[in-house]
């Protein structure tokens, strides 16, 4: 399935060739492996047939020579016919065994063995970010080590509760800028604080508990739907109806069957793209951040669905910090200021009138 969804960018690209025969590599490999285990198999399988030969002759045999019953003959032949089933079912079984173990210790290997992300001179702080107040001095970022700065000294100051829009072309680098806050870029120049607290001080994880993020493209993963609305089983589900009314889905849930538990397929398929992002706006409600940073996050919801939204988010994000990446102008025109990025540089953070006179 991973292979026909990636179908469309090979041929984009004009990489079919390689990537048919980097397939049939590993195809052949895989074919290699499972030859080997079948082979294997039937080396087994008839050793334990001669195994099995072997003792019905013994036990055949055994009876003959002690002058035993007839019956007592029958019922040990018939025991030991069945050793060779029940042999070649033990080396199976111990075989599918051994593989799941396998399949086990790589699961505990990412679980537990792969390196994390670490912080330097790592703090602990309580109450934190409990303003959203945002500084970034002197930041510029690169993908790679010697790979050109896709963001060049940037410096901005936000403050306690702004609403930001962030705007520009293809490739300017606004999603870059937005990464450097979850610290899930690349290499990083200069300092980014968040209430005054660098960042690189605060371990990765509480600082992305800290910060709401909604997508342009919303995840769903296969469980219940109570599970992917709080999947850290934190709230009660009396806030998670009231958050789920907040952006018009309550009425929606309630016509689904077991409403909460009702079973998400993989990839939310049995959502829509618009209803993926109204959920994933309802986790952000009920985490209730700081700091939120939304990338065009009701691009796919119809104007009417949108419109109720929208009002629901200037509710309930008032005295939140907001980062919006707009590719609609119209969804930022209420900003308090607007961040102009071309070509990884800062162009403007200003005022939205004047902002637009810019690009006019």
């Amino acid at each position: 399935m991973e292979t026909i969804k990636g179908c469309s960018v090979i041929r984009s690209q004009r990489k079919q060739n390689i990537y048919t025969k980097e397939n049939e590599r590993l195809v052949d490999q895989l074919n290699l492996a499972i030859f080997t285990q079948i082979v294997a198999q039937r080396w087994i399988a008839l050793r334990l047939k001669f195994f099995g030969v072997s003792v019905v002759l013994f036990t055949a045999l055994s009876c003959l020579i002690g002058h035993v019953s007839a019956t007592m003959t029958g019922l040990c032949l018939s025991y030991a016919l069945s050793v060779t089933n029940n042999a070649e079912w033990l080396v199976r079984y111990s075989t599918d065994l051994e593989n799941d173990m396998n399949a086990i210790e790589r699961i505990l290997h990412y679980c537990q063995e792969l390196p994390h992300e670490e912080s330097n001179n790592e703090i602990s702080i309580t109450d934190w970010p409990s303003n959203g107040t945002i500084m970034l001095k002197n930041v510029s970022l690169k993908y790679s080590t010697d790979s050109e700065f896709v963001l060049n000294n940037i410096n901005v100051e936000i403050h306690q509760g702004e609403k930001i829009g962030i705007i520009g072309r293809t490739g300017s680098g606004k999603s870059s800028l937005l990464s450097i806050l979850t610290r899930s870029a690349g290499y990083v120049q200069g300092v980014v604080q968040i209430d005054d607290v660098d960042i690189e001080n605060i371990s990765v994880k509480m600082l992305r508990s800290k910060i709401a993020v909604i997508p342009q493209e919303s995840s769903m993963f296969s469980g219940s739907l109570r599970f992917n609305i709080d999947p850290l089983n934190q709230f009660e589900d009396e806030k998670i109806w009231h958050a789920l009314e907040k952006v018009n889905m309550k009425d929606r849930v309630l016509q689904m069957d077991n409403e909460l538990q009702f079973p998400v397929s993989e990839n939310g398929e049995n959502f829509s793209m618009g209803e993926r992002q109204l959920l994933c706006i309802c986790r952000a409600l009920l985490k209730n951040s700081k700091i939120v940073i939304m990338d065009e996050a009701t691009s796919h919801i119809d104007e009417e669905t949108d419109f109720t939204v929208q009002e629901s988010l200037k509710k309930e994000f008032s005295d939140k910090t907001v980062l919006n990446i707009a590719h609609r102008l119209n969804t930022i025109t209420d900003s308090d200021r607007i961040m102009l990025i071309e070509n990884g540089s800062l162009i403007a953070f200003d005022i939205p009138e004047n902002v637009f006179q810019i690009l006019k």
